[in-house]
């Protein structure tokens, strides 16, 4: 048994000649030399399973009080990465400490900063946490080693090959690094190109950074991945939303080297990866005193958050830009996170919150003359009169919206003002009125190629059709809106469409396929959470209490 090698030649002179005489080698290195010259078969050991974690505080501490502190077992064993290093050392704690309850010791190991001071042997410091991960730090190159204590700085749970921009290095360079990085069990490889830290290990490489770089390099390494991410997320953005207006970025610097998109799935799909990633990147920058940019990337990504419903997430950062953008006095940034907060606050049906929103938005474009933002905050009361039935009043707001989107010639959100006016006109019963508007509303965003808003014209102007008896014509566009929301993979949009078709089905008698309709609905529904899957259900019970009475 040869324990903790460094390299395939410190072990190669101990290698049995005998074939009936087997050795055992373990290293934090992947000794890639003894398996191609010498026929090692390498068993690489991950952490332990979450079950099998609690298993081991169950033997060292005792089961009777693990039995009564399970949940807190539980975060014991996630705080300590899974690790057994990690998890005997704070077994012993426990064990030692018979007064201390697992949920105090959960509490202590939840401080990130504090955690590898926690996970301290007392009287052996070669079995304390932070000791063992030195002994591979220590053996790095030193273009490796400041990587790994960079990466650290990184602000979310994972990162991928253009984490370059926050060590300064080409692409081709930190891919090497992260190479080693991971041959050495200091990083894990979780997909093509993705990277992450155990919890532990991202903590020791912070603590490095402090140590080990200038208090200067750590604040550039920090500036430089969130210049990044938001460049990035703006390249992002346009090709989600490319009639977006201009969000003042300062100039790239050389070495910041953002991703471009060709394309709209391209770009929604970095966003999928990265959103927890960006969501931390906005909570850095605010900490950091990076106000430009903690204001300026929630914007960047609204457009991502608002196509996947995420609304909490909306929420939170919009709250925290506007606080931003009225504490540095920046007019442009409170007055989109105005708009933003008060979009998201109507969608949820909680006008009575957006209302003062959009007045405040709407003092400070007639202030600074912005034509296209006074138009955003006029669309938004419009909005808020609808949620309230306030009918004629929404039709007033969205014909003014309209003018402000046509003075400046945004296509866009003209052709939005129109779909909107088409709501309104179909809710007073004046259904074709609302057919024309949303003809003229969805023939815009086929000039623009906007597929999504396409989709949602195809569905107002299905509903205007049912509203007017003529099912099969409805039915007719919510296919269409369907086939599109499908195809942008926009599973709420998917789900109300086929709510919509199994109504405009049920009325024409095609019951079967109207069930078939409302059960798929029915399915996405619960599978969001929606609240929606009340009413399809409704529908479907209507429907088998209908079949139930003609067959009697």
């Amino acid at each position: 048994m040869l324990d903790n090698a460094a390299s395939p030649d410190q072990v190669r002179p101990l290698l049995p000649g005998s074939p009936t005489c087997v050795v055992v080698v373990t290293s934090r290195n992947q000794l890639s030399g003894l398996v191609a010259r010498d026929g090692a078969h390498r068993l690489t050991l991950d952490v332990l399973p979450p079950e099998d974690a609690v298993t081991l505080l169950r033997c060292a501490i005792g089961p009777d009080r693990v039995d009564t502190e399970p949940e807190a077992a539980a975060e014991v064993a996630r705080h300590c990465d899974c690790l057994p290093l990690a998890l005997r050392i704070a077994a012993e704690r426990a064990a030692a400490r018979s007064h201390l309850k697992l949920t105090d010791l959960a509490e202590e190991l939840a401080v990130e900063h504090d955690r590898l001071d926690v996970l301290t042997a007392d009287d052996d410091e070669a079995t304390e946490v932070r000791t063992v991960f030195s002994w591979s730090y220590r053996t790095l190159a030193p273009e490796a080693a400041r990587v790994f204590r960079l990466l650290g700085l990184h602000p979310g749970p994972d990162f991928g090959v253009s984490s370059a921009a926050l060590t300064g290095n080409t692409v081709a360079s930190v891919r090497r690094q992260l190479t080693a990085l991971t041959s050495a069990h200091l990083l894990t490889e979780t997909g093509r190109d993705r990277y992450q830290f155990h919890d532990l290990l991202r903590a020791y490489a912070t603590e490095r950074a402090a140590l080990d770089e200038s208090p200067d390099n750590c604040a550039n390494a920090t500036h430089r991945v969130l210049a990044w991410y938001l460049h990035t997320a703006h390249a992002a953005l346009y090709a989600l939303y490319p009639q977006h207006p201009e969000i003042p970025l300062d100039p790239l610097t050389v070495t910041c080297q953002p991703l471009t998109f060709t394309h709209r799935d391209q770009a929604l799909q970095w966003f999928d990866t990265e959103h927890a990633n960006l969501m931390a990147a906005i909570r850095l920058a605010t900490d950091t005193g990076q106000y430009t940019i903690a204001w300026q990337l929630p914007n960047a990504m609204d457009t991502f958050l608002n196509l996947r419903y995420h609304w909490a997430d909306r929420i939170t950062v919009h709250q925290l830009s506007l606080a931003i953008a009225a504490h540095t006095h920046d007019q442009l940034g409170e007055s989109w996170a105005l708009s933003h907060l008060g979009e998201t606050y109507s969608w949820l049906g909680r006008p009575e919150e957006a209302f003062p929103l959009a007045l405040r938005q709407l003092a400070i474009a007639q202030e600074t003359g912005d034509r296209w933002d006074e138009g955003n905050s006029i669309n938004l009361l419009g909005h808020v009169s609808l949620r309230l039935r306030r009918l004629d009043e929404a039709n007033d707001y969205f014909q003014r919206a309209l003018a402000c989107y046509q003075q400046v010639n945004h296509r866009r959100n003209e052709a939005m003002a129109l779909v909107n006016l088409a709501d309104v006109a179909r809710q007073q019963q004046r259904f074709e009125w609302a057919v024309a508007y949303a003809q003229d509303g969805l023939a815009i965003y086929r000039e623009i190629n906007d597929r999504g808003q396409e989709g949602w014209s195809l569905e107002v102007l299905g509903l205007a059709y049912f509203d007017l008896r003529r099912f099969n014509e409805a039915a007719t566009h919510f296919r269409k809106a369907l086939a599109t929301f499908r195809e942008l993979s926009h599973s709420h949009k998917t789900a109300q469409n086929l709510h919509y078709l199994g109504e405009a089905l049920q009325a024409t008698d095609q019951l079967v396929e109207a069930r078939e309709s409302w059960l798929e609905a029915l399915s996405i529904f619960d599978e969001l959470g929606a609240p929606e899957a009340a009413q399809v259900r409704a529908c479907l019970e209507t429907l088998d209490a209908h079949n139930s009475d003609q067959h009697r």
